[in-house]
């Protein structure tokens, strides 16, 4: 399994306890609109600002998330997931 599933397996796992916290942050201290939003965890995540591509696909993925029975801070907590498992934080360079 690797490591990015094996981690999100667990409920416990740090991936859910850090999003959860990534999230709590983004309400106090992102702009409220979702493209600000994802520009900010990029900048914050990165260090990089995001590409039109990577916001066109966050936000489609905030906007699927929300359209189910998730609520929207459910669905940030998704997305903050997905950014702490990207390649990003298991390879460096």
């Amino acid at each position: 399994m690797p490591f990015q599933v094996a981690d999100l397996a667990q409920p416990a796992g740090d991936v859910l306890a850090q999003a959860k916290t990534l999230v709590q942050r983004l309400n106090r201290e992102a702009p409220s609109d979702d493209r600000g939003k994802i520009e900010w965890l990029y900048q914050l995540l990165y260090g990089l600002p995001p590409g039109e591509d990577e916001i066109r696909i966050g936000r489609a993925a905030i906007a699927s998330a929300s359209s189910g029975s998730d609520s929207t801070s459910e669905a940030w907590h998704q997305y903050c997931q997905v950014l702490l498992c990207a390649n990003e934080f298991v390879y460096v360079d």
